[in-house]
């Protein structure tokens, strides 16, 4: 009997899962986090990648007619199913070029239509909207 004392009989410690399995099973979220997820989900297909390129002459002391191109980059979303885009005024502005990129890794051409540095938002166009067709407007909500 004092042999068998030293044995942990029974006690089974309980693993979670390894190898393979551990790799693949999704983490325990609460539910604002999976709140979070959904929302996420949705809005993917409307976010926009915005690059603002400007290869004209730069402005500033030390500008050169012909200065190395500057770039800027933000994000966006797509407002509605013409093409439209709002983005951050101070990422688009002086630029000569604004190709967007969409989630699946497509760039398309968009022209600026108006800004705001007041509230630093801009509105861009896409050129040919239904290129576009995969991405979805993003849901508006409302503050009232």
């Amino acid at each position: 009997k004092g042999a068998e004392r030293g044995k942990s009989r029974g006690f089974q410690p309980e693993l979670g899962p390894s190898g393979v399995d551990a790799l693949f099973r999704p983490p325990f979220l609460t539910s604002r986090e999976e709140n979070t997820v959904e929302v996420f989900k949705r809005a993917a297909s409307g976010v926009i990648f915005v690059t603002a390129l400007q290869t004209g002459p730069q402005a500033g002391p030390a500008a050169l007619p012909h200065g190395p191109a500057r770039h800027a980059t933000g994000s966006g979303f797509v407002w509605d199913a013409t093409g439209h885009i709002v983005t951050k005024a101070h990422v688009v502005h002086g630029a000569d070029r604004v190709p967007v990129t969409t989630g699946d890794r497509q760039q398309y051409a968009a022209k600026l239509v108006a800004t705001d540095p007041d509230t630093d938002v801009a509105v861009l166009r896409v050129e040919d909207p239904a290129a576009m067709a995969k991405c979805r407007p993003c849901a508006m909500g409302s503050s009232s």
